[in-house]
């Protein structure tokens, strides 16, 4: 395929969730990909990219690694999240 010779693709995709990954790169202003194949009937579109970054993170840190609020507050008071 000549189109493409000597281009580099990397599917972000593959190494992170797809709408986390588009959240990511809408933050750096890069174009998200639009929906393949277009087709003419249903063309299909891009509802939704996913929350902002940083979105869950109260609920990982309380749920998942187990901080309670006053370890929270002390790590975002020593600027450590």
């Amino acid at each position: 395929m000549t189109a493409l010779k000597g281009i580099r693709v990397l599917d972000l995709g593959t190494f992170i969730a797809g709408p986390h990954c588009a959240t990511i790169l809408g933050e750096f202003a890069i174009a998200v990909p639009d929906v393949v194949p277009r087709l003419s009937a249903t063309p299909g579109e891009i509802r939704w990219l996913g929350e902002g970054v940083g979105a869950q993170n109260e609920e990982i840190f309380r749920d998942l690694l187990g901080l309670k609020d006053n370890d929270i507050r002390q790590m975002r008071d020593d600027g450590i999240i």
